[in-house]
């Protein structure tokens, strides 16, 4: 190895080094008379022709006989460049980032002599990203010192530790023009000028100009003339599109404000660059040949504007909430101005010389169709959003030329395409186009969205900053948000690295102080007892030394549904070889057959039960299903945020739900979900799925499910084999973790914790608590105004009364007002207590309303110490697969979208704790509450995951059972059936006062994640796996009983009107002529499939919602009459009384 280092430094050097103790060679080598010499000095090494080599040879006293022939690098010479370069800076702490800044403007002060570039060069590509992010653009190595000295630039600094941030773009529409747009990248950048020139290549014989003239030359003036302002857009907004695309930056979806949309099409695949180019100027020649009309912006909702329209004025566009603009003859719209001003709103006509998106240019339609003879349009390869319906493009749109004449003519729905582009999650916005027109709107439209996650590729006309420094700040404030840039394309590809100063560390020094671990009570041996004593367990895995199964897949059939991967193509494989039928679903866009795969598009129940039918015939002749479908961000985008789930829930209903004799097996796959060794999470919208392998098993007795969690860096053969194995595993293990060729098996480990250590609430904190009006925000609420005096801000959806009217409230008493005078007293004794409180009315998942909430607390005392996250509604209690998406969306999005929200506006303040209060339907089955325990899931996987800001200090998940008397366990209404139940179930719930010193010792120990129960958990996780039926000790099919009459007890008819009608549907469902109030509806023949069934009808005729769990207990016509009578008597009870939280 030394021999090797000094050979490649003398080739850098090109100069011979010495040869230790060298003085004269031995006369025997003769060396006078070969190529070699031998020297004690150094010597020079002249270059020749030919690069320099060197030879390192190596003989190993094994017998190893190695040679190694090294040549010189060629030489790297660095030009200049007349670009701004971009300088990117990123550190662990704002301190670090500080440091780093000024250390980096010492270098370039002092020691810098390559190019700038080549700095920028060496900050991308020599620097791992952290979270506290710093941009620079400069002009050269002065301007970058002076820059790096002052503080940040806005928007050029912040920081982002979520992963991969997804890109959507918006292409500018008309108006957003001006003279010179894109002028100086024309002449520094080679891909945005040849894009320009293929575009003016094809438009100089159609226009009878030079498009670059136009835009950025002599003939200016004829942008204000439609014919050529809209291929003169078409034309910088593709460039830029392409620039952006050398730059790394792929759109995941897409959309285009009126002549935007070609663009968007374009890059889609729907249209060939020559024949958009034509279409965009047949567009602008036949809107200008049309009557001349005006336009005005308005201030004021499209709802409420249309009632004030005269009969020839129409809205050409919702912009936004209280934002549109109107078209119309210039008469009418000069009117309808003068009357807005009087009414009070705000508007302003607009420089057009035509009434677009209106009546008047319905005359270009019947041209503008012909105009797309000869025209091969293609399916969007690529999601974007349509203006015609603010809603997905479909495949019928983008390919009908009616969809482009009706886009011509009808308004543009941005409004509602903003919210469903960015409906997916949190992208980053850039707008491709002139100007920051759509930028603004974007804004306008995301509630409570930072700044940074929108940019604008150019400059305001009025700014007028260069081109070249606006696109880099766009470049740079998308990868401050998270985003990806390509180095090669951004800095050059003649780059080379230069020494910049390393990053220094702020040496702060850490003690462990931990208590002694001690293994005494690990085992839990109490029984169940009524004293409401909690116990604490701590999730943990353990290697599974079992046997590997040696039974084929023979005669099985195996669906796989997910993309076409490596992982999946070799499961799809390794099933085949062990002897089963395997067929492929893939997730897509369109509903079609390729290859030997059938797509069908996520969230279609039909197209997906139409796609298993196809593939393998009856739900009955197959075996399973293996889940392989993580949706990527731009499938969230063009799917939804919970399209995973849904779709693995729409499995589950296919074969849980059928009559089956041997349960269907589901197997969910996972890539980085789960911690096995204290690695972070990768991918925490995995734990979506594991709610839902906890919860549909409970409600589909015809169903097994099972997570299988994958190493993230597997190679997929091995992966694979790992998957098949879980296929021929019977055991009833719900969730495993394959770690190095390893089987994990989840298990849950009692702990003690330590009663007196000390948690991290100063007195006198400030701590904010979601759900803060909820029986258990209120219990911790009263435990923090009683040990540390603290400041409370408590969020609620509820709103309660003004403060001057709580004693009228109190002494009025009423019913109605109940749980709003419970939290009153509640309050009141916290404030006895020595606490101080503030309560907002807020959602949690609502951006603005908690920004709100947050700067009231701010505002009274300065900052927030710590975060209780407690809100949560349940859910409407029924079968996972009878939710629809908006339901389950309503269970979910208070705790995820919740916690998105606490990180967005608090990630960056140094909290002492936050605490993710999650539930033990994330940990034991529990049927009906799929939703409620995939969103939980989510709080017990964030706790571990790169997804946990790098400020706060301690962040915990403890999953609750149910306590007495006080959250949504004790407060839910119950049929009067089954109200005795209920309360020998709360009878063993845990005691208040115990669950808040569970709490304060929980969070003194520092733990992520704890588990507190009143009962024996691992003894009732047991019991939920052994009753679990191994598929393969079900071979047989159980007998069914008899339905003769004679088998039959003492007919009872039905009498009350509920039991008539219910009847009528039991006797239409199970072709049974009479049907008696004892009658049990699965010894009719019964069966889960049909229990769905008589659920919707029930919902249909009654209005009442039973879970399949109801019918399961209730059986008899009598007993399901009175669940429904007593949910009819339940009517009058308020939904938004309900507790916001489930435990």
């Amino acid at each position: 190895v030394a021999g090797l280092i000094k050979a490649v430094l003398a080739l850098k050097h090109g100069e011979i080094p010495l040869l230790a103790n060298f003085t004269a060679p031995n006369p025997q080598l003769n060396l006078e008379s070969s190529p070699f010499v031998a020297s004690g000095e150094l010597a020079s090494w002249p270059a020749g022709d030919s690069p320099r080599r060197a030879g390192v040879s190596s003989f190993g006293i094994g017998g190893t006989n190695a040679h190694v022939v090294l040549e010189e690098a060629p030489s790297m010479t660095s030009a200049g460049s007349s670009a701004p370069s971009l300088l990117l800076l990123s550190a662990q702490t704002p301190a670090a980032l500080e440091q780093a800044s000024q250390r980096l403007a010492d270098y370039f002060e002092t020691s810098l002599s390559s190019p700038l570039a080549d700095a920028a060069w060496t900050l991308h590509v020599g620097r791992q990203a952290f979270s506290e992010r710093r941009a620079v653009v400069a002009a050269d190595a002065a301007d970058a010192t002076r820059q790096l000295r002052e503080k940040a630039k806005p928007g050029l600094t912040g920081a982002h530790a979520d992963g991969e941030r997804p890109v959507v773009f918006l292409f500018s529409g008309q108006g957003s023009q001006y003279p010179g747009m894109g002028a100086s990248l024309y002449d520094t950048e080679p891909v945005f000028r040849q894009a320009v020139d293929q575009c003016a290549d094809i438009l100089s014989p159609i226009i009878g100009h030079d498009i670059r003239d136009v835009a950025f030359g002599s003939l200016g003036e004829l942008l204000g003339q439609t014919r050529y302002t809209q291929p003169a857009l078409f034309t910088i907004e593709y460039a830029l599109a392409k620039l952006w695309e050398s730059w790394g930056v792929v759109p995941q979806a897409m959309m285009g404000h009126s002549i935007g949309e070609y663009v968007a099409a374009h890059l889609a695949g729907v249209f060939s660059l020559r024949d958009a180019v034509s279409l965009v100027a047949a567009r602008g020649r036949l809107m200008q040949a049309m009557q001349p009309g005006s336009m005005a912006a308005v201030q004021l909702a499209a709802k409420d504007l249309r009632k004030r329209l005269s009969a020839d004025v129409e809205i050409a566009a919702v912009n936004g909430p209280d934002f549109c603009t109107i078209a119309g003859p210039t008469a009418a719209i000069e009117a309808l101005l003068v009357e807005l001003e009087r009414s009070g709103f705000d508007s302003r006509q607009l420089h057009t010389s035509h009434a677009f998106h209106s009546a008047m240019m319905e005359p270009a339609l019947a041209d503008f169709i012909a105009a797309f003879d000869g025209i091969t349009l293609h399916s969007p390869q690529i999601p974007y959003v349509s203006n015609l319906t603010g809603a997905w493009i479909t495949r019928d749109q983008a390919t009908s030329a009616q969809y482009y004449a009706e886009h011509l003519r009808h308004a543009v729905q941005f409004e509602s395409g903003i919210q469903s582009l960015t409906a997916g999650g949190a992208p980053f916005v850039l707008e491709v186009g002139p100007g920051d027109a759509l930028a603004t709107l974007a804004r306008l439209n995301m509630r409570g969205a930072r700044s940074t996650q929108v940019a604008s590729s150019l400059s305001h006309p009025r700014r007028r900053q260069d081109d070249a420094i606006s696109m880099r700040e766009a470049a740079a404030q998308l990868w401050l948000s998270g985003g990806k840039l390509d180095a090669r394309g951004l800095h050059g590809a003649e780059r080379k690295r230069v020494p910049l100063p390393t990053y220094r560390f702020q040496r702060l020094r850490y003690s462990v102080d931990g208590p002694p671990v001690s293994f005494a009570n690990r085992a839990s041996a109490h029984p169940d007892d009524e004293n409401g004593n909690s116990r604490s367990y701590a999730p943990t895995w353990m290697r599974d030394t079992s046997p590997a199964p040696s039974s084929a897949l023979a005669s099985q059939v195996w669906l796989i549904f997910g993309p076409d991967n490596a992982l999946v193509r070799a499961a799809l494989q390794d099933v085949r070889s062990a002897g089963a039928e395997a067929v492929h679903i893939m997730p897509s866009l369109e509903a079609d057959r390729v290859g030997d795969a059938v797509r069908v598009k996520p969230g279609d129940a039909q197209a997906l039960a139409q796609a298993v039918k196809e593939s393998a015939g009856s739900t009955a002749s197959i075996t399973g299903v293996i889940y392989a479908w993580e949706p990527t961000p731009v499938e969230t985008v063009a799917f939804g945020p919970l399209a995973g789930y849904q779709t693995l829930v729409q499995f589950a209903d296919q074969f849980g739900a059928s009559n089956r004799t041997v349960p269907a097996r589901i197997i969910v796959l996972s890539r980085g979900g789960q911690s096995i060794f204290g690695e972070p999470i990768n991918k925490v919208d995995a734990a979506l799925a594991f709610g839902a392998v906890l919860a549909l098993p409970a409600e589909l007795p015809a169903l097994e499910m099972r997570s299988v969690d994958l190493e993230l860096t597997a190679d997929p053969e091995a992966a694979a084999r790992a998957v098949v194995e879980e296929a021929q595993r019977q055991d009833t293990e719900p969730f495993i973790a394959w770690r190095g060729g390893c089987r994990w098996i989840r298990r849950y480990e009692p702990f003690t914790p330590s009663a007196g250590d000390a948690t991290p609430v100063k007195t006198g904190g400030v701590y904010l608590i979601t759900g803060g009006l909820g029986g258990l925000g209120l219990q911790l609420a009263g435990w923090l105004a009683r040990s540390a005096s603290a400041k409370l801000i408590l969020t609620s959806r509820s709103k309660l009364p003004p403060r001057e009217q709580w004693d009228q409230r109190i002494s009025r008493n009423a019913s109605q007002d109940a749980r709003a005078i419970d939290a009153i007293n509640a309050i009141v004794e916290i404030e006895a207590a020595g606490g101080e409180v503030i309560v907002a009315a807020a959602d949690a998942a609502d951006m603005a309303e908690m920004h709100n909430a947050i700067e009231q607390g701010r505002s009274h005392w300065g900052k927030i110490d710590g975060v209780i996250h407690a809100a949560g509604v349940p859910g409407a209690g029924n079968p996972s697969f009878l939710e629809t998406i908006e339901e389950m969306q309503s269970v979910v999005s208070p705790k995820r979208d919740g916690l998105h929200v606490l990180v967005e506006l608090l990630g960056r303040d140094p909290l002492d704790f936050v605490v993710l209060m999650s539930s033990i339907n994330a940990v034991t089955p529990s049927p009906n509450a799929g939703p409620y325990a995939a969103a939980n899931a989510y709080f017990d996987s964030f706790v571990e995951s790169e997804l946990v800001p790098p400020h706060w200090k301690r962040v915990l998940a403890i999953n609750w059972s149910a306590w007495r008397d006080v959250g949504m366990a004790a407060n839910l209404a119950v049929p009067a059936a089954k109200r005795a139940e209920r309360a020998a179930f709360l009878k063993h719930a845990i005691e208040p006062q115990a669950g808040v010193s569970a709490f304060a010792d929980i969070l003194a120990s520092g733990r992520r994640r704890a588990v507190v129960t009143s009962f024996d958990l691992n003894r009732a996780l047991s019991r939920s796996r052994n009753s679990a039926t191994p598929s393969s000790q079900s071979g047989q099919e159980p007998p069914v009983a008899s339905l003769n009459r004679a088998g039959r007890s003492e007919f009872a008819p039905p009498s009350t009107d509920v039991q008539t009608d219910l009847a009528g549907i039991w006797s239409e469902l199970l072709g049974v002529e009479q049907v008696g109030l004892d009658d049990d509806f699965f010894q009719l023949g019964g069966h889960s499939l049909l229990a769905t069934r008589l659920l919707a009808r029930v919902n249909t005729r009654f209005g009442v919602r039973l879970a399949l769990r109801d019918v399961f207990d209730a059986r008899t016509l009598g007993g399901v009459a009175d669940l429904i009578g007593a949910s009819l008597a339940k009517r009058d009870v308020n939904d938004e009384e309900q507790e916001e939280i489930l435990i």
